[in-house]
């Protein structure tokens, strides 16, 4: 959605890219922060959502002076472009770590009940 933002050729359908991507972006928080929570042993579950934040915040003093600077020095849209392409190599690499090794045959480890 963000590259979507990034090529539209009007303000208007930007507006309505920028608004299902951050629709897009709720909703996979929600969804991650859920799983983590249902997924974790009930006596980790507070050092796991620990570990989420920092990850999932943490990121930001990095990323945001990075697009700030493209974004002033380039072009906005080289801001949005940049912040999509960051988001394409960290979920091709997330789902290579995911699938490496694994075994076809292995069972999905079951939510801990609390």
């Amino acid at each position: 959605m963000t590259a979507l933002a990034a090529l539209t050729p009007t303000f208007g359908l930007m507006l309505v890219a920028l608004a299902l991507t951050g629709l897009a972006s709720i909703s996979f928080s929600a969804g991650v922060n859920s799983t983590l929570q249902l997924s974790a042993d009930a006596d980790m579950r507070g050092r796991v959502m620990a570990l989420y934040g920092i990850v999932f915040l943490g990121s930001t003093p990095i990323g945001a002076p990075i697009a700030g600077w493209v974004g002033g020095a380039i072009d906005p849209r080289a801001a949005l472009a940049l912040g999509a392409a960051a988001a394409m190599v960290t979920a091709l690499v997330a789902w290579g770590a995911a699938h490496r090794g694994a075994p076809r045959d292995t069972p999905a480890r079951t939510p801990a009940r609390a």
